[in-house]
């Protein structure tokens, strides 16, 4: 899995990291250790969360 992206595909869509983390009630903690990747295996409540925020399919997470 490749939580990574999250920060590329956020910026892209001009979302801060606290816009996020307000949007999906996720941590911004949470979420900066995802997209650095110093947390791994995030529960699929929380990838579903960020998929639906972001407008991506939950599938990006399992891409290259």
């Amino acid at each position: 899995m490749n939580f990574t992206m999250i920060k590329k595909i956020r910026e892209e869509k001009n979302i801060s990291l606290r816009n996020l983390s307000e949007k999906s009630n996720i941590s911004y903690s949470y979420i900066s250790l995802l997209e650095n990747g110093k947390k791994e295996n995030p529960s699929i409540k929380i990838i579903e969360e960020l998929a639906r925020i972001l407008e991506v399919p939950v599938s990006i997470f399992w891409e290259g």
